[in-house]
């Protein structure tokens, strides 16, 4: 399936035509919830999904001893030219990161015994970074980890006390929003974000993504960043596999570029207009297009209060947002 036609039906059927997905539609101004942490997660989702649908799904990476099956005799055949004689062993985070970790390495686009690395994701992939908790066995893939990718922006805080446990000194951390421009979060004075009963105040202390908005891999310039980082980052932890991972990146980041001059063109009569999400997830992607994004609630594991509903519609009919 061509890219840009996977992106048609994928990214822009959920963003823009599909805001429900994002949490709220607005049809004759009624406003209709969706659950609490789908909203932000699900463009992730979208976004990953769309980058990769171009290419045929694959058997989960392989293991060193499957990649290096041992030499019983001289008469045994021989190891392709560039089969590495040690995969990395590279722990990522969620979905979006894990996309873009496996497009450098080169899944799905390379021969599976050629594959510099194998690639696995800490969490589930119905698991929410702020639902997420730890198990044994992922303090012991780290452990035994050689690298772990992260989105990072304070997104995944849980990682703090998992890295302590795995004790694994040789561990390299690679931050992939390392040299992106970052955006804040609005400013929302505390009487009005939190003035209703229903609102949790422990559990929005508890998800706080701190400072900045994390979600940088919505906007695809963003992304491509994210992509480079993680290209130079492998490079400098096997200098030997560089050219792969550039070759690789490369051919990722055209297809990002080409995903942003699509999604760009398909916005263009949108500038200004605003769209409605559950929480405060989409601020990279409406600032990248000129958009406004109007939110419910400033954590996907708030609850929404009829004043908060009264606020999105007033400030929709403000924006002149259409409806969807």
């Amino acid at each position: 399936m061509a890219f840009g036609a996977s992106l048609g039906v994928t990214i822009l059927g959920v963003i823009i035509l599909g805001v429900t997905i994002l949490g709220v539609t607005i049809l004759g101004m009624r406003t209709r919830r969706l659950t609490r942490w789908t909203a932000g997660w699900m463009v992730g989702f979208a976004l990953a999904i769309a980058l990769s649908s171009c290419t045929a799904p694959s058997p989960s990476n392989p293991s060193v001893s499957d990649a290096n099956p041992p030499v019983s005799s001289p008469d045994s055949a021989e190891k392709p030219p560039n089969q590495p004689s040690h995969q990395l062993q590279i722990v990522t985070t969620f979905l979006p990161i894990t996309n873009f970790t496996q497009a450098v390495v080169g899944v799905n686009t390379m021969p599976a015994a050629e594959l510099r690395a194998t690639v696995s994701q800490l969490l589930p992939v119905n698991v929410a970074p702020h639902d997420y908790q730890a198990k044994p066995q992922d303090i012991q893939n780290l452990a035994q980890a050689d690298v772990l990718i992260k989105n990072g922006l304070s997104l995944e805080q849980f990682l703090t006390d998992l890295i302590e446990n795995a004790d694994n000194s040789d561990l390299a951390v690679v931050d992939t929003s390392q040299g992106i421009s970052t955006l804040a979060f609005e400013d929302v004075p505390l009487e009005e974000e939190h003035e209703h009963d229903n609102h949790d105040h422990e559990q929005d202390n508890q998800h706080d993504h701190g400072e900045f908005d994390p979600h940088i891999w919505l906007d695809p310039k963003k992304a491509i960043q994210q992509v480079e980082n993680i290209r130079d980052a492998l490079s400098t932890v096997d200098p030997d596999g560089a050219e792969i991972y550039t070759a690789n990146a490369a051919a990722y980041i055209s297809r990002l570029q080409s995903l942003d001059q699509d999604i760009r063109a398909a916005l263009a009569s949108y500038t200004g207009k605003a769209f409605v999400t559950y929480h405060d997830f989409a601020n990279h992607f409406a600032d990248s297009y000129d958009l406004e994004v109007v939110h419910l609630v400033s954590t996907p594991a708030a609850n929404a209060a009829p004043e908060d509903v009264r606020r999105v519609i007033e400030a929709a009919r403000a924006l002149n947002s259409k409806p969807c």
